[in-house]
């Protein structure tokens, strides 16, 4: 059930008479960034990666930036849409090179041959995407579900020790793929 709440409830006051000061301006420079510690990590992940272009960055089962480069020249710049980013299960990979010898923290190896395991995807195009595909180690093509600003499908693992999950997502008859190699645990 969802509980409304009133606006007294939506907000907090503070009395001024609480705090020694007259105005934030007086108060020094904070030297780091205020949050919670695994937001405040996959920030500075995604702050540390270099491309020329931009960075999309999402934070879901850990954080994940890609790389969009720009394209054309000095008066036709572009991106070469649709974008699609897998956001969960977590790329072991990703990272290595910001952090060298080390793999992803957030990338926890899933059971071989076990259901229930959750694939999202971020996806953009400035008109929409028509369609979200994925597939495992090159098997069938599988639909995902828009759900919220993302889309998302619920996939079995296969017993391998590592398969490879790829998505294609359509917009406007062009496709943009992206793909995690994910180790897979003994049960």
């Amino acid at each position: 059930m969802v509980k409304v709440l009133s606006p007294q409830a939506l907000r907090r006051v503070c009395d001024p008479k609480a705090f020694d000061f007259e105005t934030t301006a007086t108060l020094p420079d904070l030297q780091e960034v205020l949050g919670q510690p695994r937001a405040v990590a996959a920030l500075e992940f995604g702050v540390g990666m270099a491309s020329h272009g931009f960075n999309l960055f999402a934070l879901d089962d850990g954080p994940v930036v890609k790389s969009v480069p720009l394209l054309g020249g000095e008066t036709d710049v572009h991106v070469d849409f649709p974008i699609v980013l897998i956001t969960r299960p977590a790329n072991p990979s990703l990272g290595v090179e910001a952090v060298a010898g080390e793999r992803n923290p957030w990338a926890t190896p899933l059971a071989r041959g076990t259901p229930g395991h959750l694939l999202r995807v971020g996806a953009f195009a400035p008109d929409g995407i028509d369609s979200v595909v994925f597939t495992i180690d090159g098997g069938a093509a599988q639909t995902m579900t828009p759900m919220g600003g993302c889309f998302q499908a619920v996939f079995e693992t296969p017993v391998a020790a590592s398969c490879t999950i790829e998505v294609t997502a359509t917009a406007a008859g062009r496709t943009a793929v992206d793909r995690v190699e994910l180790e897979l645990a003994a049960r």
